[in-house]
This record gives C-alpha cells, structure tokens and sequence, in this order.
C-alpha cells in the first residue's frame, strides 16, 4: 500500500531480506526497520494528520508473530499496547483524527476505533463475532459488513461518524 504525506511517500516492499517500511523524498528511499533483528512484514498502513499507523508481523528468532499495532511519527517507530486483550488488527481505516480497525478480542473479532489515547469497541454482535469487513467511508457515515444479532449471515452496516450509534443499514447477499 502507497500513503503519502506532504512530500513523502510510504510503501511497503521487499529488500534483500526481509519486506520493510520504507519512505522516499522523491530522491532517496530510506528504510523504516521496525525490527532490526529481522523482517517486519508490514501489511496495512493508514495515516492521521503526521502520524502513519500500520500493521506489521515481525519475525523474532525465526517466529513471525501475529500482527501487531505501530505508530510511526516521522522519527520512531514506537509498538501501541492498546490494550493487551486484542490481537491481530487489521484493515485500518484513518477517517479525520480517527483510526478505525478491525481486531480480535478472545475468539470475537470486532471493529475497534482508536483517537489517539482512547481504544472504543464498535459490537454490533454481542451474542458473538461480529467478523467486520469491507470497511469504507462516504461522507460522514462509515460503512462496514458485519455479522449482527442474531443472524449469522454478513449484512451492511452503517456507523454515523457524528455521534456514536450503529444501525443496520440494508442486508447483503448472505454468504
């Protein structure tokens, strides 16, 4: 994935080793390591404001761990510990100062979203894994498809990004 900030280009892509972080200038590619012992395999990337949040899988001794959560600011990467119960985050989605993202917590997988200091939990299934997907935006109303109560078939939903109520928006084919 491509983001851009102010002049600067952020991709991802494979060096001799590893699949790396990287940020070009428009003259010079630099490396961002996030794991100097090994790759990063970063595989998901959003940008707020100056700050570039990603998912990365690093390698340690040999184990690629589950994804991870990482800030970078222009200077450091820094590992984000949001909460210890959630793992392998996903299909980030920066949406004005807001990071929305889909993660696990126990065996659920729901939408999380993140405003710099605060984690929200976004369950629209609380019988179970809400599973959401496909996340996109349009205008001020976030669109995702989940698993709702208590159908166990993936719908449309909609989140209004002013305030913070979720409703079912239209049914989808059922998969």
């Amino acid at each position: 994935r491509l983001k851009a900030l102010g002049n600067t280009l952020y991709l991802t892509a494979d060096d001799d080793a590893d699949r790396e972080l990287w940020q070009y200038d428009g003259i010079t590619f630099r490396k961002i390591d996030i794991n100097p012992n090994g790759g990063s395999l970063p595989i998901d990337v959003a940008l707020i404001h100056n700050k570039l949040y990603l998912v990365a899988a690093p390698t340690y001794d040999g184990h690629t761990v589950r994804g991870e959560l990482w800030q970078y600011d222009g200077t450091a990467v820094t590992k984000l510990v949001l909460d210890p119960a959630i793992a392998m985050p996903r299909n980030l989605l920066a949406v004005d100062d807001m990071l929305y993202f889909t993660a696990t917590e126990g065996n659920d997988e729901e939408l999380w979203r993140y405003d710099g200091a605060k984690l929200t939990k976004i369950d629209v299934n609380r019988q179970g894994s809400s599973r959401p997907s496909n996340l996109a935006v349009v205008g001020r109303t976030l669109y995702f498809s989940a698993n709702g109560e208590p159908k166990t078939a993936h719908e449309l939903w909609a989140l209004s990004l002013n305030d913070s109520g979720t409703e079912i928006f239209l049914p989808l084919i059922r998969r």
